[in-house]
């Protein structure tokens, strides 16, 4: 469904007819709640940057939510530090290489030994939902699942207007989440066990 068809959906389960601007907002918040709830495949994307000698931060995607892996070419994923603190305890500013390791500070990305040269970081991140802006805009969710937003759309129109059906719209799209989380379980790979120390 795009912007209007969800529109149109979230009006007809609510039977309310709200300004179609506040529909709006309440699809936008839905879609966005929904997007930081899991790992959702269709929001994984994968990017590059290059390091700057002497520089070790650098930005996230304007469209970033939470980093999955950092990685130099042939080499295994970095470790990620559980803090900017920690990873500048395991590995000081002053120490200068290829980078193995980092911490998430803010929105930013911190590299650990600080690049003594200019090597390609492969990012593979999760994205925030895409804000639909004209009514011909469409999720990132995969289509057969856009009535979990349309549901959680409708809760957040009840609860605004104090209505006491958000509940049952609320139940309506935890379904829809279990069945999304069940696809996902399908579809995903089993993962190999992999361990790295650090010492």
């Amino acid at each position: 469904m795009n912007l209007g068809q969800l529109r149109t959906t979230v009006d007809q389960r609510t039977g309310i007819g709200l300004d179609p601007v506040a529909v709006n907002h309440f699809v936008a918040e839905a879609a966005a709640a929904i997007s930081i709830e899991h790992d959702w495949p269709w929001l994984e994307r994968s990017g590059t940057f290059l390091t700057t000698a002497g520089v070790d931060t650098y930005a996230v995607p304007a469209d970033w939510n939470r980093t999955l892996t950092l990685r130099l070419a042939g080499q295994p994923p970095m470790y990620r530090a559980a803090s900017l603190a920690d990873l500048e305890d395991d590995e000081p500013e002053a120490t200068t290489g290829e980078p193995d390791s980092f911490a998430v500070y803010g929105t930013s990305l911190v590299l650990r030994p600080v690049p003594s040269g200019t090597v390609s970081v492969a990012h593979r991140y999760l994205r925030v939902e895409a804000e639909l802006v004209v009514d011909t805009d469409e999720p990132l969710m995969p289509a057969q699942f856009h009535h979990a937003i349309a549901e959680m759309a409708a809760a957040l129109v009840c609860r605004r207007r104090g209505d006491g059906r958000e509940a049952n719209f609320m139940a309506a799209y935890g379904a829809w989440r279990t069945r999304m989380i069940a696809d996902h379980h399908r579809q995903r790979p089993k993962a190999r066990v992999r361990t790295r120390g650090r010492w």
